[in-house]
């Protein structure tokens, strides 16, 4: 039997685990975030790599696709997958959540978040963040071509909010930004190629954040309240997310990070309040989700002595969960979505300014992303 199903059991039937008042950056949000508290949990018997700077030496092992990890402190090591690494090498993706022993010394599974950096063997790493979500599928498919095709997507998408944001200063004086050296790197307007867009995956998660108030409004208010131990994140579809820990010390640890990463979804804003919180829906679409990830099909990707990570994929949700000594620590899934469709409306953009060039590269461009 799945190690996941009991959590899934106590969630959905509020056991120990509690869904609380649904948070939302404004009446115009169309995102809101449902902190999850826990009324009943023992010690911790391990901690995370965001609670600890330094705790853990992260350093480049000259290969593109392998960190190696060791541990500094005298409890097991959590590391989620999703965490950004970066230091004087190539930054990288952790891919999936990894448990470092006391002492241990092991090699991490990672995709590079920056193809144009060169790798420097034995450099020191440190923690930089969360991947976006929209990367997680990408992560967990094991191809590196279609992780730096999604960062090249959020680069092309960051530089239209950007350009936005500068025409409706038009009427003033043109402001110099940080985040305008992430455009100027990438010549969305005119490229002819996807492969012109930048992937300095890290670069451009601050771009985004200086770009839009509204995000660092959510990464500055994102509910962290007693006994919180994760969050369910819904949109106007439903569940488009959920991380869950078992512990409320390990939520704590990560909540910024967190609130960074769902902050898209949460920032998204309509004209008009016409959307209100209805628990009782809300509450049918965290169990609706509950049981999709319930019959999910799971693949073991890591194992040591004392703990597990399982990959997890159904037909309209993907994600992961590790286990200690038996135990699930930690959850993390996302609602599926069309993988390549983003890749196909970049291509069009590309040519939008020159239909007569549209008809035959285009369609091999796209015809290319739908075979994928």
């Amino acid at each position: 039997m799945s190690l996941l199903k009991p959590l899934l059991d106590d969630l959905a039937e509020q056991r120990t685990f509690r869904f609380e008042e649904p948070w939302r950056l404004s009446s115009k949000a169309l995102g809101l975030a449902v902190p999850i508290v826990r009324t009943e949990y023992g010690e911790r018997a391990y901690l995370v790599l965001d609670e600890i700077p330094g705790g853990v030496d992260i350093r480049d092992s000259g290969e593109i696709r392998r960190l190696i990890a060791k541990s500094g402190v005298d409890k097991p090591v959590f590391i989620r997958g999703g965490v950004l690494v970066k230091g004087e090498t190539q930054p990288r993706a952790i891919r999936f959540g990894v448990v470092v022993l006391p002492g241990e010394e092991r090699p991490i599974e990672a995709f590079c978040v920056h193809d144009v950096r060169p790798i420097r063997t034995g450099a020191k790493m440190w923690m930089a963040g969360d991947a976006p979500v929209e990367l997680y599928a990408s992560l967990a498919s094991g191809d590196q071509t279609e992780v730096w095709d999604r960062i090249r997507t959020r680069a092309l998408t960051i530089a239209e909010r950007v350009r936005a944001r500068r025409a409706a200063r038009r009427a003033g004086p043109i402001m110099e930004e940080p985040a305008m050296e992430i455009i100027r790197e990438a010549p969305c307007y005119y490229a002819s190629a996807r492969y012109m867009l930048p992937t300095d995956l890290i670069a451009i998660e601050e771009a985004l954040e200086e770009a839009d108030r509204r995000i660092q409004d959510v990464i500055e208010r994102f509910p962290l309240i007693k006994d919180q131990v994760g969050v369910a994140v819904l949109d106007a579809k439903g569940v488009f997310a959920m991380e869950l820990f078992d512990h409320p010390d390990s939520w704590s640890a990560i909540a910024k990070n967190a609130g960074r990463k769902f902050a898209e979804v949460l920032a998204e804003e309509g004209d008009y309040e016409v959307f209100r919180p209805d628990k009782e829906g809300i509450a049918q679409a965290i169990r609706a989700f509950i049981e999709k990830l319930g019959a999910c099909d799971e693949r073991e990707v890591f194992k040591n002595k004392v703990a597990k990570t399982f990959l997890l994929k159904g037909e309209d949700v993907y994600g992961e969960y590790t286990v200690l000594e038996d135990s699930v620590i930690h959850l993390m899934a996302v609602r599926a979505e069309e993988r390549f469709r983003p890749y196909i409306r970049m291509a069009e953009r590309f040519f939008e300014a020159a239909p007569a060039r549209r008809e035959g590269r285009l369609a091999r461009i796209a015809r290319f992303f739908r075979r994928r």
